[in-house]
Formats: structure tokens, C-alpha cells, sequence
């Protein structure tokens, strides 16, 4: 059984009743062995080093960085205080997956690099854009649907509610662009492309409108339910406990004056001995 829950879970239900009740700070929650594993939002310069070194752990066996031992995967991106990075731990305290989510700015996104006419096109229909980057899964937990859904839940409500985002973007490789639309609903936004921020590897440009989302967890999420084909949003919280998320990682963001230094230095700290930065 897959359970979700903001803090360790007493019972097969998820309850949010108590969430005020007094700081948390992880989101919790058992993967499909019954292992207890959590999230946390990576605001401190050693959760988002211990982020980087794995998503270069996990490309460079894919074979889209180069091999270094001391590799960590950083952008420019991550000096922007709105970019947001999730670090997942197993119940031994190893880093056992990270997404990040990058929001539009004058800056643009990393995709622009090769996708920016696309994103234009968007941009002049005043979508607000969020790209979805770095999702990095170690090899023990590859398969887990339970660390993939709950990745996806505390990303789509701070993206969502938080920062009002309309729609996800994200390039992934062509193998993988039918796993996105059966169990994630993105569709193709952009043609087939080399990718030079993963050694010219190919990419498609997909799109997830967010309203879209918010109508299917509505309709499947909490219901876990096997008539809902392969969608990952029967395994969502319900949009009514979506507030609680929301407060959760407000608390969990806040920016102080140390971090939001950290932030700054980021793009120059981390990448010192570091021989390959990708987006």
C-alpha cells in the first residue's frame, strides 16, 4: 500500500486535521515495500549539493553527462530564489531522488535554449510557464510510483497554488514521452531536438496544461482507483487537502537571510570542481 501523509502516518487513511498543530517540515509517506520515506524542500547549500550529486549520478549512468566522480548537476537557474528543489530520502537517510522546478522570468526557462519559439508562442498567450528539470530517480527506487506521485503532488501544488503557474514544461528523451502522456497527461509542445545541455542526447518539448491537472485530480485523486487506466492522479491528494499542502510549503520555503545568500552564491559555489553544469 502506498500511503501520503504530512507527517508519519498512524493509520491506512491520510489525515490533515492536525497539520497546524505544530511545524513540519518533511512530507512523509510509505513507498510500496511499506518503507517510510520523505521529501524535503532543498533550501540549505548541503541538501542542494546532496540534490546535485545525484541527479549527476543518475544522468551520468544514462550516459548525458561525462564521468567524474566529484560531478554534481547546477544551472544558472539555481541562483534564482524561485527555483524550487525537492530531495527525497529513504528510511536510511540516502538521497533516493530530486526534482526541481524553475519559474519564467525575464531570464527565460533552461528549454528556451532550444525550445524558445515555442515557449514564445506560450509566453503570447500569457501562460505563466514552470519547467520541470533535474528529475533524477537513484536505481534502488527506479520503479517506485509511490516516490514519482508524491514528487509530483508537492510540485504541482507549489507550482499551481503558490506561484500560479499555468502550465509545466518539460524535455524529456523520445522513449519516455509516452510514460508522460499516459500516466501525466502532458502533451507534445515541441519537435524533436539534440539537447547540448546532456551531450546533444535527443529531447522532446512536452507540456502539461495545469487546469487540465486540477480536473483530473479532482476526478481520480484519493480514489487509487484501478479504473482510471495507467493515471498517476488516482494516487494524488484529494484538491481539498491541497491547503494544507500549501501552508506546509510556505512554512517549508521561507526564505531567510541565509538562505536566500546561499541562493545567490549557489551557480558559483556549487560548481567549484565541477566539470559539467547542465540545466
Amino acid at each position: 500500500m502506498m500511503s501520503t501523509a504530512l507527517e508519519k502516518p498512524n493509520s491506512d487513511t491520510n489525515s490533515f486535521d492536525n497539520f497546524g498543530a505544530r511545524p513540519v517540515t518533511t512530507w512523509e509517506f510509505s513507498d510500496e515495500r511499506g518503507q517510510m520515506m520523505r521529501i524535503l524542500v532543498a533550501t540549505t547549500r548541503a541538501q542542494r549539493e546532496r540534490a546535485a550529486k545525484l541527479a549527476y549520478r543518475v544522468y551520468q549512468g544514462r550516459g548525458y553527462v561525462p564521468e567524474d566522480g566529484e560531478g554534481a548537476i547546477v544551472s544558472p537557474f539555481d541562483a534564482d530564489t524561485a527555483t524550487f528543489t525537492l530531495l527525497a530520502e529513504d528510511a536510511r537517510g540516502n538521497a533516493a531522488a530530486t526534482i526541481t522546478l524553475a519559474f519564467d522570468s525575464r531570464n527565460g526557462l533552461p528549454c528556451d535554449e532550444i525550445y524558445g519559439p515555442e515557449l514564445n508562442a506560450l509566453r503570447a498567450e500569457e501562460r505563466r510557464l514552470s519547467e520541470v528539470m533535474r528529475l533524477a530517480i537513484d536505481e534502488e527506487h527506479a520503479h517506485s510510483k509511490a516516490l514519482l506521485v508524491n514528487l509530483f503532488i508537492l510540485c504541482s501544488v507549489h507550482a499551481r497554488r503558490i506561484q500560479r503557474s499555468t502550465d509545466f514544461v518539460i524535455e524529456v528523451n523520445p522513449r519516455h514521452v509516452a510514460f508522460y502522456r499516459r500516466m501525466l497527461a502532458f502533451e507534445p509542445a515541441g519537435p524533436e531536438r539534440p539537447c547540448p545541455r546532456v551531450q546533444n542526447a535527443p529531447a522532446v518539448l512536452l507540456r502539461l496544461d495545469l487546469r487540465v491537472q486540477e480536473e483530473l485530480i479532482g476526478r481520480l485523486g484519493g480514489t487509487h482507483s484501478q479504473t482510471a487506466g495507467r493515471s498517476l492522479y488516482a494516487y494524488f491528494t484529494r484538491l481539498e487537502e491541497e491547503p494544507a499542502i500549501e501552508r506546509f510549503l510556505i512554512r517549508a520555503t521561507e526564505i531567510t537571510e541565509d538562505t536566500e545568500k546561499v541562493r545567490k552564491e549557489q551557480g558559483i559555489s556549487i560548481a567549484i570542481g565541477v566539470s559539467k553544469v547542465v540545466a
